[in-house]
């Protein structure tokens, strides 16, 4: 908004593109490598790189903005063009710009080229404003340069399928068009940004981008054939059962349970369901069968046709079964079967910027949201994630590394006094002191999720709904948490005034957290949102420090969800390497921000298993 106000009392110049130079001729693509390898560059070189699979078609550079140079597909096509470009990409002297240069700088290194990211425009967006989605490259140049849409269609087609629309010629010269406005752009980017980092917040980007080009290049194994007979012996049986229940209740022979419409227009058409919920955003409720209504059903908060009230109480569990299947099927079993690569492995991606806390986020697949349970004779996807012949997952976790954070910041006597001695435990305590000492497993699970969630300022409403539990009971549970823990509650409610008096709070590795417009409404989400962000960052940038020295150790690292990294390693090395994982991990706090051991300990757990989803821990 305030750029808007800008550009409307003073706008940017209009925007001249780069020229760029399309160098097709293989012969003049070498020599004007051989000319670079003789020359000093005094200034950054911005490149950029245009792929498909792993075969590189085209490489911008740039060292002055108005200006592009382009190897096009002949000369990467050539052994000799590639020996020398190896080179030039390989030197110490020369300092390389890239946006968002992991998937380049990996592409290059599925090549036999040694690249590397010494600056990224993408990084320096994000140290610059968190919020995720701000930080194509296209986005950034027209807001900070007022360029225009650059991208051509065949360059679209072209990143999707990989394939050049007719005329290929045309086609051709438009991607290298654009590969050179990129890298130029990138360089323009660069210039205008760069100044204005947090630079040791910006290096750790940095160099976390470039860990990760090697945890997403080692992929992790995937059992395809066990996926299969799962589907086949566990889930079509199941889903067909289901599906004969479901048609017999509603009495609809040809009832498609997979259709939301014709499940809907049985619940509301047929039965006259009515209930209490309201659209949320972009929810709609009044003829959804979703989760949230099937909740509502299930807790008997729901008005229907007396003479249906019987079957839909059946249906609808059933029917809740058939979705969480549904659900299995189609984004685990069968999803994860079509990824896999022909070495049986899924890659995925990994972005440090991707999110406004400064967790790690994965995508294609994401490993965050694989089902980790099973659901009746379905086991859980992740023994499907498998280590590689002749090896073991090990698997390392900070211990609780949300709730030490926010021991060690708000200086609370007892809850420093908890973790300061190994022989206590915070969730045990909390159980037995609120449920008494003969309490239950569902009990201690639920005091274990409580206890993270009011440090994070949920409701006793919110915990109502989330465990099943009376809202007065939540309410209870909440006030004799910040009874015994006072100063945690002085310290929530002083993060929360900061975020709305500077609108602006810093972790201790130097991420922003910036909220950029509080008002009655949202000033509750801002409180909350201000309290979160330190404990989520801390325990997620001191587990991408661990695999940042990891990587550089040689242990193979395949996935990290939050606080925790998994490694695919050799049967004979599992001892020694588990030992290093925990060290690793358990020394970040005091060399990355020097929180002695003795003060606040941050403890590690380390499992080991045939798969992901079967570990055992490990003392």
């Amino acid at each position: 908004m305030v750029r808007d106000f800008t550009r409307a009392f003073d706008p940017p110049p209009t925007p001249v593109f780069p020229k760029v130079v399309i160098i097709d001729d293989v012969d003049q693509a070498i020599d004007t490598v051989k000319t670079w390898l003789g020359t000093e560059f005094g200034t950054p070189v911005a490149a950029d790189l245009e792929w498909r699979r792993r075969e590189i078609v085209c490489s911008g550079f740039s060292v002055r903005s108005e200006k592009a140079v382009v190897f096009a597909l002949e000369p990467w096509e050539e052994r000799n063009f590639r020996e020398h470009i190896k080179r030039f990409f390989e030197r110490d002297d020369v300092r390389f710009v890239w946006h968002n240069g992991k998937a380049d700088v990996g592409i290059l290194r599925q090549n036999g080229i040694n690249g590397r990211i010494d600056e990224d425009t993408f990084a320096q967006s994000y140290d610059l404003d968190e919020r995720p989605g701000y930080h194509k490259l296209e986005y950034l140049l027209s807001e900070h340069f007022a360029w225009p849409d650059y991208e051509p269609k065949s360059v679209t087609h072209f990143k999707k399928t990989g394939e050049f629309l007719e005329p290929v010629r045309k086609s051709k010269l438009e991607l290298y068009t654009y590969n050179g406005r990129d890298s130029a752009g990138t360089l323009q980017l660069h210039h205008k940004l760069r100044p204005n980092v947090n630079l040791d917040h910006y290096k750790r980007l940095v160099r976390a981008q470039t860990a990760f080009i090697d945890v997403e290049a080692n992929g992790f194994c995937y059992d395809v054939e066990e996926a299969c007979n799962i589907n086949e012996r566990e889930v079509w049986p199941r889903m067909w059962a289901l599906q004969d229940k479901l048609r017999d209740i509603s009495d609809h022979p040809l009832l498609n349970p997979a259709s939301h419409k014709q499940v809907s227009s049985i619940y509301y058409g047929e039965w006259s369901l009515k209930h209490s919920l309201r659209d949320s955003g972009k929810k709609k409720f009044k003829t959804s069968v979703a989760v949230e209504v099937r909740k509502e059903i299930e807790d008997g908060r729901f008005y229907v046709n007396p003479l249906f009230k019987d079957k839909i109480i059946e249906f609808n569990k059933l029917y809740g079964d058939f979705q969480k299947i549904t659900k299995l099927k189609g984004s685990f079993i069968e999803g994860l079967v079509k990824r896999a690569e022909e070495d049986g492995k899924l890659y995925c991606y990994f972005n440090t910027c991707g999110t406004v806390s400064g967790r790690t986020s994965s995508s294609n697949p994401n490993f965050q949201n694989i089902a980790r349970e099973g659901f009746e004779t379905i086991p859980g996807i992740r023994t499907l994630f498998i280590p590689s012949p002749g090896c073991k997952i090990v698997s390392c976790d900070l211990s609780q590394a949300e709730l030490r954070t926010c021991a060690k910041l708000s200086g609370d006597k007892g809850l420093l006094s908890i973790y300061r001695d190994s022989t206590r435990s915070l969730h045990k305590e909390r159980a037995s002191k609120f449920y008494g000492e003969n309490y239950t497993k569902e009990q201690y699970v639920k005091a274990k999720n409580i206890n993270f969630g009011v440090t994070y300022l949920q409701s006793a409403a919110s915990f109502a709904q989330m465990y099943h539990m009376p809202e007065k009971e939540a309410q209870a549970y909440i006030d004799s948490w910040f009874t015994d823990f006072p100063t945690l509650k002085e310290w929530t409610k002083e993060v929360g005034d900061r975020a709305i008096r500077e609108g602006v709070i810093e972790t201790p590795f130097g991420h922003r957290r910036r909220f950029h417009l509080i008002t009655d409404e949202n000033i509750g989400d801002v409180r909350r949102e201000a309290v979160n962000v330190t404990p989520q960052n801390v325990a997620a940038w001191l587990t991408i420090e661990a695999i940042c020295e990891l990587v550089k150790l040689g242990v193979r690292i395949v996935a990290t969800v939050h606080d925790s990294i998994v490694a695919d390693v050799p049967e004979d090395s599992v001892d020694d390497v588990a030992v290093v994982m925990r060290k690793t991990m358990e020394k970040q706090s005091i060399e990355q921000l020097g929180w002695q051991f003795d003060d606040i300990p941050f403890l590690a757990d380390v499992s080991v298993g045939p798969s992901w989803g079967e570990l055992e821990d490990v003392a």
